[in-house]
């Protein structure tokens, strides 16, 4: 089950189980929403999104080869003011 469920559940009243299946159906639906390139804001969290990363040339490590990175997508999360200050006022 895990710490994640236990959490959850504990929070609201809802079983471990199903707090399991909300966590991993909310993680489902922001990963088919980035998939067709859409953003996803969880208020007071931060933003899902994806960026385009341009291709550029780097070098094989071990050969010292050039070679060339292909262009590709990835995923970026900017986070909400909120969790900054949250996460700045306990350290």
């Amino acid at each position: 089950m895990g710490v994640r469920a236990w959490w959850a559940s504990s929070l609201i009243s809802l079983s471990p189980s199903l707090s399991l299946q909300a966590i991993q159906a909310t993680l489902d639906l922001v990963q088919e929403q980035l998939e067709t390139g859409k953003k996803v804001t969880m208020t007071n969290f931060g933003v899902f999104s994806v960026r385009d990363v341009p291709a550029r040339n780097g070098r094989n490590p071990a050969t010292g080869e050039a070679l060339q990175i292909p262009a590709k997508r990835m995923p970026h999360f900017a986070f909400a003011a909120k969790l900054k200050e949250g996460v700045a006022a306990k350290t």
